[in-house]
């Protein structure tokens, strides 16, 4: 069996490796090159507006040992200050951004945390993975309680918008939703396959997605459990999904692609413009902003409103495993060990090729033509 632990941490070492052959900048074009210098004042100002300016946080090794852990999740405290951060460090690590601190540290879990998930409410956290135990958390005092041990791995939940409801999925073919206030079983829905890794409510709450290995997306009446639709866009595993509006759903993975469905309409699908690697998060940013992140350590912005790419984040050293984003701010968990908050007021377009440094940050603006970044220039500390 695969230590999945130290797989990712080969993985993040090996991308470390590969970053430091990386001598010299790739060039698209030698008129890419010649515009550079003309347009980069301007772009430069345009960023500065923007305010894309990050704080990083470093995750700290568990006692008795001596690496951070990795973050395969991180959530956001909505009308709050905190940040959860989740790794292989089988350790809930609670940071306030007020405070510019690690708050709490909580150990119950007995393996790698895969999810965690505060409520809409932002009362309640909660945290599952590899031990087979969802736990949830109180944000007052942190006192925690054991909603559910299962028989295998749970991969990811997700709290119905109103927060009555948590869904979570795993390595099962069964999709199960709890009453959350009354900590009870609601439904089991069954999925296309024993490897989920993927689910989302809708806005409304109505509709509930889930997908996984298999590269299908399944829809279904949150009120009857009954299949709305079923389909297959992808050609590998799907990592992540994410409701756009009621009737589109936005679905990414190993294919290297952002799909685009609208369930409404006969499950047409349109494709963003490929990724350079696995996509393992995506997350709407306002109501027709997406960010979407994986193995290549770049954060893409997209307008979903022409499928247009607005430009790249660059920060980390390691793929992004996790995205968040409320009220101006964007997180990112990485296998780097770190976790990176993007402040931004505005989303503006950026019609430029450049890729200037503003305030330590990285942002590369390209066409949607483009497949990837043109540079590879993230920061090593």
């Amino acid at each position: 069996m695969i230590d999945s632990t130290k797989f990712a941490r080969q993985s993040t070492k090996a991308g470390l490796l590969t970053v430091a052959a990386l001598s010299i900048v790739l060039c698209q074009s030698n008129e890419f090159a010649s515009k550079a210098s003309a347009q980069q004042k301007l772009v430069a100002d345009q960023l500065t507006s923007l305010g894309w300016k990050y704080e990083t946080i470093q995750t700290q090794p568990r006692q008795g040992r001596y690496e951070p852990p990795v973050v395969t999740d991180v959530s956001l405290q909505p009308q709050g200050n905190l940040i959860a951060i989740v790794g292989d460090d089988h350790t809930v690590n609670i940071y306030d951004r007020i405070k510019q601190s690690f708050v709490k540290k909580l150990i119950k879990h007995g393996d790698w945390i895969r999810t965690a998930k505060f409520s809409p409410d932002g009362k309640h956290l909660v945290t599952a993975g590899n031990d087979r135990t969802i736990r949830i958390w109180d944000t007052e005092k942190f006192a925690d309680s054991q909603l559910a041990k299962l028989d295998h791995a749970i991969i990811e939940v997700a709290f119905s918008p109103d927060g009555s409801k948590l869904a979570a999925v795993g390595f099962d073919r069964t999709l199960r939703i709890y009453d959350f206030a009354n900590r009870a079983l609601e439904h089991r829905l069954t999925c296309s396959d024993k490897d989920i890794h993927a689910v989302s409510y809708s806005p409304s709450g109505k509709q509930i997605a889930a997908a996984g290995r298999d590269g299908k997306v399944t829809v279904w009446s949150v009120a009857d459990g009954q299949q709305v639709t079923q389909y297959k866009n992808h050609t590998k595993r799907i990592r992540a999904i994410t409701f756009f509006g009621e009737n589109k759903i936005i679905s990414s993975g190993d294919d290297c692609r952002v799909n685009i469905t609208d369930i409404s309409n006969n499950n047409k699908t349109e494709t963003l413009a490929r990724h350079g690697g696995k996509l393992y998060a995506v997350k709407m940013i306002n109501e027709s902003t997406l960010a979407t992140g994986g193995s290549d350590n770049s954060i893409y912005i997209w307008n979903l409103e022409d499928n247009t790419q607005l430009g790249v984040l660059k920060g980390h050293i390691g793929t992004i495993t996790s995205l968040d984003a409320t009220s101006g701010i964007l997180v990112s968990g990485s296998y780097d060990t770190k976790v990176l908050a993007w402040n931004f007021e505005r989303i503006a377009r950026l019609d430029s090729p450049l890729t200037p440094v503003v305030n330590q940050n990285q942002f590369q603006s390209v066409s949607p033509t483009q497949a990837k970044p043109a540079t590879w220039t993230p920061r090593i500390k």
